[in-house]
């Protein structure tokens, strides 16, 4: 017998009502399954930290970028700085053209790449901490300490922000160039763009002088164009202008706390005058004002134990051993034993003839920074 190939008329509306009604069933359930998956992006578009929930969320924040950071993964951190704040911020105040380009992708890019940062510290014996937090008219901070294997200590104030149920860092003044970090962007793109320009501006001429100067050694030409320019070069390049000249301050003002307070005149934020302040007293060795200078900045950044260690290296080079012994113990109360504390405990321990309290903390070094015997018997020999 052979299959029926065709069908009466009869059939074939009873097959089409059964078509549509499937098809029907089919549609509806595709639009009910969009429908939820749309729904269920804009729940997640409208997720907020609400303003009671904004202090915990930013102490997780904290414990999550301290965490990642231990564990040597920059990506979280990386990941929580707000790019596109930044970009808007960074257009309203520079040439949109030059930071599109890629040489000004690049320079926003590698500027916010705080994690990457952090590694690197921590890799090479240095140390990170939050400080402290705080709400000023409105937008919450976090306060930053940076402290590398060179000895240079950084503040950074963080500008937190809340967006779709994230804590984000949307910017950061830098205490030691008296500039957040969108000034930096802007004027290392501008400055970019007027090196590669036919005709750059009066302004952009001499910070290229300035640099090249600098980079020359040759700081009195430098310094020269700093003041004379001063005023053209802080309103084009604000960070640029305030990064080399603090570096004239310390190689040619006849008299750098004259010159520093001058700043404040030019709207100087005074956490970039304390800042400078204490590192001058340090360089000069002054042991009162180096602490009267850390009792003015712990009003801004709060206690930090990494005072304790640069406070230590002032009395160490007075030689006043013991004191400076105390205060590297003072500072391993709170912190971890980075490589400065552990090299200046040593130095105090032979200074003070304490061969037992030397041997210790030589041998405290396999397990601090899983140094071998035979490294062990190289540090030993430096002292």
């Amino acid at each position: 017998m052979r299959p029926n190939l065709y069908f009466n008329s009869q059939s074939v509306h009873i097959m089409y009502k059964k078509f549509t009604l499937i098809l029907t069933c089919i549609l509806c359930f595709s639009l009910l399954a969009v429908s939820c998956k749309k729904k269920e992006q804009t729940e997640k578009k409208v997720t907020i930290i609400t303003e009671e929930e904004k202090p915990s969320a930013l102490k997780d924040f904290i414990q999550k970028v301290e965490t990642s950071i231990h564990d040597g993964d920059a990506t979280f951190l990386n990941n929580a700085v707000d790019i596109d704040a930044l970009q808007m911020v960074v257009s309203d105040r520079g040439n949109s053209s030059a930071l599109t380009t890629q040489d000004g992708i690049n320079i926003l890019h590698d500027n916010c790449n705080f994690g990457d940062y952090l590694c690197d510290i921590e890799e090479s014996g240095g140390s990170f901490r939050f400080d402290t937090t705080y709400v000023k008219d409105g937008q919450h901070h976090a306060v930053l300490r940076t402290y590398d294997s060179t000895g240079n200590c950084q503040f950074r104030d963080l500008l937190i922000g809340f967006k779709n149920g994230k804590v984000l860092i949307e910017d950061a003044f830098l205490y030691s160039i008296n500039s957040n970090l969108s000034d930096v962007i802007v004027s290392e793109t501008m400055l970019n763009f007027f090196i590669t320009n036919e005709k750059p501006t009066e302004e952009a001429r001499n910070m290229i002088a300035v640099i090249a100067s600098c980079a020359n050694g040759n700081y009195d030409a430098m310094w020269q164009i700093l003041n004379a320019q001063k005023q053209g070069l802080i309103m084009q390049f604000p960070s640029s202008f305030y990064q080399f000249y603090t570096i004239g301050m310390y190689e040619c003002a006849t008299d750098f706390q004259g010159t520093l307070e001058s700043l404040r005149t030019d709207g100087a934020d005074k956490r970039f005058i304390q800042y400078h302040n204490l590192c001058y007293a340090i360089r000069n060795d002054d042991a009162e004002a180096t602490l009267q200078c850390i009792s003015e900045l712990i009003n801004h950044t709060g206690h930090d134990p990494i005072y304790n260690v640069l406070y230590a290296k002032v009395l160490t080079n007075l030689g006043r051993y013991q004191d400076a012994l105390e205060a590297y113990q003072q500072a391993e109360l709170d912190m971890e034993c980075i490589w400065d504390i552990w090299k200046g405990k040593l130095l105090c321990y032979k200074k003070l003839g304490d061969t037992e309290g030397f041997n210790n903390c030589l041998q405290a070094g396999k397990s601090l920074y899983f140094l071998t015997e035979e490294e062990i018997e190289e540090e030993a020999k430096k002292f």
